[in-house]
């Protein structure tokens, strides 16, 4: 199996369960809203024995014949997505550090995320001195994500335009790892929505929280 399909598989199934097309989900003559709560159980647009297989894949522990490492934050989706069940938020956070130099954040050398384990101990990453600036972030809920990826582009564009001005959402354009180069869409996934689709995030989590290079981001962290 390639890794690029490992991402489908492994990082966001729950998420691509939920999903439908976005005509159903959102129109420009009204929406419907999305089911809510925590119950481990389908949303009624796949089998529950689909929905059970997805689940299990997503909480697959890899290991380094799968491509974990050299450094990461955990061998499972799951391990960072599971309160109050599997696909949820997480109980555990993750480093960011960089450098403020009076005008500019610049990030860590080697990005500013801080990997908290490694394949071996002598490539542990630390935050080297002169990086001042820290941050502790949790992962965020992956369930419904199917549904916030439905949503229209100009959905978000006219909820954004009708918020005062003081306080109105920053609508931003941003690739698609699998569209046609210089495709864009409007950016939903991230703690900065710096992605427009599940696969693209799945990409990007799948190497900075495991270690595991695949498709669209080929190259290993050191």
């Amino acid at each position: 199996m390639t890794k690029y399909f490992r991402v489908l598989l492994v990082c966001f199934p729950l998420a691509w369960a939920l999903a439908i097309t976005s005509s159903t989900i959102v129109g420009r003559s009204g929406a419907t809203e999305a089911p809510t709560g925590f119950d481990g159980l389908t949303n009624g647009h796949i089998l529950q024995s689909d929905f059970n297989a997805a689940r299990l894949t997503f909480e697959e522990r890899d290991d380094i014949t799968k491509g974990l490492g050299p450094v990461y934050n955990a061998q499972s989706c799951a391990e960072c997505h599971q309160t109050p069940v599997t696909g949820g938020v997480s109980q555990v956070t993750e480093l960011r550090a960089g450098h403020f130099d009076g005008h500019n954040f610049v990030p860590h050398p080697g990005g500013s995320l801080i990997n908290d384990r490694a394949t071996d101990a002598s490539i542990q990453e630390h935050v080297l001195p002169g990086n001042e600036v820290t941050t502790l972030r949790t992962s965020l809920n992956t369930l419904g994500d199917g549904f916030v990826e439905a949503i229209d582009d100009q959905t978000l564009i006219d909820i954004s335009n009708s918020q005062p001005a003081g306080m109105r959402g920053l609508v931003i354009e941003v690739p698609i790892s699998e569209a046609t180069p210089g495709v864009t869409r409007v950016g939903r996934f991230g703690w900065k929505g710096q992605h427009a689709s599940l696969l693209s995030f799945a990409s990007d989590a799948y190497l900075n929280e495991q270690g595991i290079a695949n498709r669209f981001n080929l190259v290993e962290n050191t």
